[in-house]
């Protein structure tokens, strides 16, 4: 991601197996299923879903 790059910033998708502060390393499970540990400086967790559509239609504004 072209944003992350211009700051300095490493962007990793993946599980979050294990968090190492004394070692300053995260062990993440990529999204495709290989194992990885990471050194960091600096540690960002994002916790999210994927984005679904509502089977419920919206209701439709009344102007």
């Amino acid at each position: 991601m072209d944003i992350f790059d211009a700051v300095g910033v490493r962007f990793v998708q993946g599980a979050v197996e294990k968090i190492r502060p004394d070692q300053r390393e995260v062990d993440i499970i990529s999204q495709d299923g290989s194992n990885t540990s990471l050194p960091y400086d600096r540690l960002v967790l994002a916790a999210g879903t994927p984005q679904r559509r509502s089977p419920h239609p919206r209701p439709r504004s009344r102007t």
